[in-house]
């Protein structure tokens, strides 16, 4: 009898371990062909988004991912490569087998190694704490994508945070037909994306030229000698300090016309050396004005904005300073993508801009200051300290604006601008506007209305883009790419740019209302003790009387 107890034991046991195994493995082939993860993060910064699941399924060939990573890494580096393997399982899970994924570490072949520096991916030098001391160990933390005879590389992935926009955008730029080009006019005194000479100023928008090349081609563009706006996608106005020909405007408008994009950032105050500032009068005000959307000549101040650093002789310090409006996540269009999913865009010296009604135009504000914004159009004092008083009642402020529609040219019925005048009147040279280099108009056309609806958008500021300022608050740079992909690409990419950027703005409040909460910190818990003492003394007195009567 215990034999037959100890077999029927024995075997309900093993069958028990036999259908673990048999459930287990069944669970197992069922998540490999049915991914799924669930992501508790507020903004799913652990899933792969429906943006990224598109462009994967939007791919036509196999995609290869090389990874080269070392293998011994710092501690506060095994995150990253923990996070890197588990998206790209998800990648992968989602490709529906056009991800092929590579893992190497070129610390293990010399051949893998000199393969990683051909492509780009440097060879860093990585702190270990090992024995209790310091130890510099080389190492690699690069990424190659293939695709065809294309290659992009991503050099050193040192955060999470903007991984997935970085891998889907690159996957992305290697199998598009086409990279899409963006180009910044230059010649009017425009930032500029590249190191200029003495005479024509450094380059500082060099930081977000960096960021659009990672997926479009990015150019200088100069209208030279009646020379159309050709091969651009989206062109960039940014901040001309100089004044526009009619020649120059007319080509910007041919090009808006021929279904061009065209994002302008235009400050109606310009500010010089010595923190003296001017009206910025150029003459594109007159042909954005014509599109729906007017930059005032005035300086935008703000209870809600940044601090900045100021120097005095030897003295530096740092205050609130309103010419600095903050943009926060409650003041952005939510309707529009482009701005919906950001959460604070500063523009340093702005301009306010006002929206026009024209016909067969549709203009949308995106962005306004906070309920406490004001505007100051004359004897502009940058005084940091100072008691700063707008000259319109405190409101919201309009910022940032896009008209769409069938735009009509700004010289319908017109002639071409002559060229010969424009050159004569900047050279006083009559000469040269006889030169054989000026292209024949005789045959060309004005396109007087697109044939589809375009795009153009307006920010009444420049300096927001410039290298300091993004180095300083990186939702700038957030806001121009989600501007660019929304005008040249498709809306896909903004979904997942800004995840790992989220910043938890405090909500706005005036200053009655900070006395009021500052008030009630200080106040409140005094107040509750005091309560919670008199009401122990009345109830104690009167469970006293109760028990002497």
């Amino acid at each position: 009898m215990q034999i037959l107890k100890n077999l029927k034991s024995y075997m309900t046991t093993t069958v028990s371990v036999v259908l673990v195994i048999v459930i287990l493995a069944m669970i197992n082939y069922i998540s490999l062909r049915n991914f799924k993860r669930w992501d508790l993060t507020a903004d799913k910064q652990y899933s792969v988004s429906q943006a990224t699941k598109t462009t994967l399924a939007s791919v036509n060939d196999l995609v290869t991912i090389k990874v080269y990573f070392s293998k011994k890494l710092p501690p506060e580096l095994l995150e990253v490569s923990q996070y890197v393997h588990d998206i790209l399982d998800e990648y992968k899970a989602f490709s529906k087998g056009k991800l092929n994924i590579v893992y190497l570490d070129p610390a293990d072949d010399d051949k893998i190694k000199n393969e990683a520096l051909t492509l780009g991916i440097p060879e860093l030098q990585m702190n270990f704490l090992e024995e209790d001391k310091f130890q510099v160990q080389n190492g690699f933390l690069g990424i190659a994508i293939f695709y065809e005879d294309k290659q992009e590389v991503l050099p050193v992935v040192q955060s999470i945070d903007t991984l997935e926009y970085d891998l889907t955008s690159t996957i992305k730029k290697v199998s598009a037909e086409r990279i899409k080009v963006v180009g910044f006019l230059a010649g009017h005194g425009e930032h500029l994306i590249h190191e200029g000479s003495r005479e024509e100023g450094r380059g500082d928008y060099t930081l977000i030229r960096k960021e659009l090349e990672k997926n479009y081609e990015v150019e200088t563009v100069v209208i030279e000698n009646g020379k159309q706006i050709e091969e651009v996608d989206t062109l960039v106005v940014a901040g001309p300090k100089e004044t526009f020909t009619e020649r120059d405007l007319f080509e910007i408008d041919q090009f808006i016309m021929r279904g061009g994009e065209v994002i302008f950032l235009l400050d109606g105050v310009k500010i010089e050396e010595g923190m003296q500032a001017s009206v910025n009068q150029t003459g594109i005000e007159a042909l954005v004005d014509h599109f729906g959307v007017k930059v005032n000549f005035d300086l935008v101040m703000d209870e809600v904005n940044e601090n900045v650093s100021f120097s005095s002789g030897y003295m530096q310090f740092i205050l609130p300073y309103p010419f600095w409006p903050k943009l926060i996540k409650e003041n952005f269009s939510k309707e529009n993508i482009l701005v919906s999913k950001l959460d604070s865009l500063v523009l340093p010296w702005a301009s306010s801009l006002e929206l026009l009604e024209k016909s067969g135009i549709k203009t949308e504000l995106l962005a306004t200051t906070s309920k406490y914004g004001g505007i100051v159009t004359k004897d502009f004092d940058l005084n940091p300290n100072q008691q700063f008083q707008p000259e319109s009642e405190r409101e919201k402020i309009d910022m940032v604006a896009l008209a769409s529609g069938k735009f009509e040219s700004y010289f319908a019925g017109e002639e071409i601008p002559s060229l010969e005048k424009d050159i004569a009147e900047i050279t006083d040279d009559i000469s040269l506007a006889d030169s054989n280099e000026i292209p024949d108009d005789s045959n060309r056309e004005i396109i007087e209305i697109t044939e589809e609806e375009g795009r153009i958008l307006v920010v009444g500021d420049s300096d927001f883009l410039a290298d300091g300022q993004l180095q300083r608050f990186p939702q700038n740079a957030v806001f121009f790419l989600n501007a660019v992909d929304f005008l040249t690409l498709d809306s896909n990419l903004m979904s997942i740019r800004s995840r790992g950027l989220t910043e938890r703005s405090l909500m706005e409040v005036s200053e009655r209302e900070k006395m009021l909460i500052k008030f009630t910190g200080i106040a409140l818990v005094p107040i509750l003790v005091a309560l919670f003492a008199i009401i122990k003394v009345i109830l104690r007195r009167k469970f006293k009387t109760m028990s002497t009567s």
